[in-house]
């Protein structure tokens, strides 16, 4: 049999588990057709990879390349350029209850909240750039994806914030009976259009409004179609065991399958409690429950800046924001907030706060990722301890500031994320659980 190339005599990694093993790689086209000893066979091309690994395309499960996947595909090469050299061939977006689909009308909310205009505001710092917005629907947003062409395949999850919001704006209460029920169809509506399941992220608005209740709902819609749960939890610091709990019952009450999205304890008080969260999630394993995660290979975590203020006054989104910000009460209300709440269970009450990013870490743990103005470029990469002390004010001034001036749009690198516990057999604990990584 001739084939187009023949990679000889790599250590092959083939993804079941087993060892590696010494092998020849045939291709024909674009798929793998033979993998053994194929001797001196015929091939277009021939690589010796002798002394090399070979291992198939890895799938990332948890990127927010949402609006990195839309630009041209030389962009988003040049964007995705670290997925790409570590050998990632799939992603799958939609993670986090966040994404760009589906939009609604802009009517459809509270003070005409949940059109596009809002959806962009929430999610700018998932691009450098300007995307146009030509898709209403998940339908409509995998269809310009692939007229569009994308340097990767992908797969997508129905975001939880953007179904909430084209249903009832960023408010912050229940939804009634009929608003369920919207959410229920257009969900429904991404199920069919493709998606691989429902994504949560319950310390952003609005799913941090959400009770688990209607996350149970929904998921049983999921787990009809045999999709997946994944859920950025309930906190990640005071909160975390009750947050995986939470996690781990609407499995067991919907029957759907869930997961853990990155895998985490944040704040060096809180690193000890991942061995409970491992043992929690093996015996519900045991019990039944179809439970796996991801987690970060590094001791940081990527987000948005405004996940670090109180839940009360992210409700209306930025506008609302900097309407409290510009309000010399709320903002010394929100000051002391942040430094002061320590969350509690459960966290959607009223006062409730699920994870307070700054008590957990430090103003020293949180580093600006990125801004929007050439005149802002020389905070990027200074922890909110040093833009206080460049600025000549205290951090939560100083941050604050600097998101009016960038209308919000300024993404945060948040540390010690499970760190001492890495070094300490953490990542080979890992190991021996149902791990996608």
């Amino acid at each position: 049999m001739a084939y187009d190339l023949v990679i000889r005599g790599g250590w092959v990694v083939d993804g079941t588990g087993q060892p590696a093993y010494l092998a020849d790689v045939g291709v024909s086209g674009e798929r793998i057709v033979a993998v053994g000893s194929l001797g001196q066979e015929h091939a277009g091309e021939t690589i010796d990879a002798t002394g090399q690994t070979l291992l198939p395309g890895l799938i990332d499960p948890h990127s927010h390349a949402d609006l990195i996947l839309p630009l041209p595909p030389p962009r988003q090469a040049e964007l995705l350029r670290g997925k790409l050299s570590q050998g990632i061939t799939t992603l799958l977006i939609g993670n986090c209850g966040l994404g760009c689909a589906p939009v609604g009308s802009g009517k459809d909310g509270p003070a005409g909240e949940g059109g596009e205009s809002l959806l962009r505001a929430l999610h700018g710092w998932m691009t450098p750039e300007a995307v146009p917005w030509p898709w209403r629907t998940t339908g409509q947003y995998l269809t310009h994806l692939e007229e569009n062409g994308t340097v990767v395949n992908v797969g997508t999850l129905a975001p939880h914030g953007p179904i909430r919001m084209a249903t009832m704006g960023l408010a912050r209460r229940e939804p009634t009976g009929h608003e369920l029920g919207a959410m229920r169809r257009r969900l429904e509506e991404s199920l069919e259009a493709g998606a691989l399941g429902l994504s949560s992220g319950l310390i952003y608005p609005p799913g941090l409004y959400s009770r688990p209740a209607e996350l149970t709902e929904l998921a049983r819609i999921v787990a009809r179609w045999d999709g997946v749960y994944t859920s950025h939890i309930r906190g990640s610091s005071e909160t975390l065991l009750p947050a995986v709990r939470e996690l781990l019952n609407v499995g067991r009450t919907s029957g759907v399958r869930v997961h853990h999205s990155h895998n985490e304890a944040v704040g060096r008080d809180h690193w000890s409690k991942i061995e409970q969260v491992l043992q929690l999630e093996e015996r519900a394993e045991a019990e039944g429950i179809r439970i796996s995660y991801d987690m970060f290979p590094y001791t940081a975590a990527a987000t948005m800046m405004t996940a670090i203020y109180p839940p009360w006054a992210l409700e209306g989104g930025f506008p609302k924001l900097r309407e409290r910000l510009l309000d010399p009460n709320l903002r010394e209300r929100m000051a002391r907030e942040v430094e002061g709440v320590r969350p509690r269970w459960p966290p959607w009450g009223p006062r409730g706060w699920p994870h307070n990013l700054v008590r957990a870490t430090s103003w020293d743990a949180i580093t600006i990722g990125s801004v929007t103005r050439a005149a802002h470029r020389q905070y990027v990469n200074r922890t909110l301890t040093e833009l206080g002390r460049l600025t000549g004010k205290h951090p939560f001034d100083a941050i604050s500031d600097l998101l009016l001036a960038e209308e919000g749009q300024v993404s945060m690198l948040l540390f010690e994320i499970s760190g001492e516990e890495r070094e300490s057999g953490y990542l080979q604990r890992l190991a021996t659980h149902r791990l996608a990584c």
